[in-house]
């Protein structure tokens, strides 16, 4: 799977957390629990070299949810 195609995914389903935290109204430590698993699965997903591109995506979608479904 190439970045591009990943990026998206990511922002997808990061989006799709954003959206649960509000309907199912999570805690903070619920919110964490469940990105942090998102987290670890794409950053597993990519080689060393896309890592660091990949974790400042999810540094930038933790702080500032994506437009799509927010």
């Amino acid at each position: 799977m190439n970045l591009e195609h990943l990026s998206s995914r990511l922002k997808l389903d990061v989006s799709h957390l954003h959206w649960q935290a509000r309907s199912q109204h999570l805690t903070q430590e619920q919110f964490q629990q469940r990105f942090q698993s998102i987290a670890d699965g794409y950053c597993e997903m990519v080689d060393d070299d896309d890592l660091p591109q990949v974790k400042q995506l999810l540094n930038l979608y933790l702080h500032h949810p994506p437009k799509s479904l927010s």
